[in-house]
């Protein structure tokens, strides 16, 4: 697997770790209590059967998030190692800005992977100059993990 496959990866990573916390986070609101209705002809309430599957899914879900934040930990500890014996700052920069450094959204506080424009935003560059900057970095990181 290349470098920029598995810088790729992380990024496909983090937006599955993100994706599971939501779908925890559904599960856990169907385990809230909610009033019974009274729009037919007999009362209903929430069966126990849901709410042991959502207990069910929510701790399925929950192993699956701790595995895959563990997995993502230890790639992500690999790629910072070779980050971090590059000589360039600028390229350190680029690459930890776009693929390990996540961005705030303003949709329940969820966290989004950087933009090109967001990066560009931090370094002072223009967006093109952190792709050709981004490209530059990804060759040179190539470099480490080949020596």
């Amino acid at each position: 697997m290349t470098i920029q496959q598995r810088l790729h990866l992380i990024r496909i990573r983090e937006s599955e770790i993100e994706r599971i916390r939501e779908m925890i986070a559904e599960h856990m609101s169907q385990l809230e209590p909610q009033s019974p209705r009274y729009d037919s002809s007999r009362v209903q309430t929430t069966p126990e059967n849901r709410t042991e599957a959502a207990i069910l899914q929510v701790q399925a879900e929950t192993q699956r998030l701790q595995r895959l934040k563990a997995r993502q930990s230890a790639e992500k500890g690999i790629i910072r190692s070779h980050i971090e014996t590059m000589d360039n700052r600028a390229y350190r920069d680029v690459i930890t800005l776009f693929y390990m450094v996540r961005r705030q959204s303003a949709y329940h506080g969820l966290t989004l992977p950087m933009r090109w424009a967001d990066v560009a935003a931090k370094m002072g560059y223009s967006a093109s100059h952190c792709k050709r900057l981004h490209r530059q970095a990804v060759d040179a990181l190539e470099k480490t993990f080949k020596a």
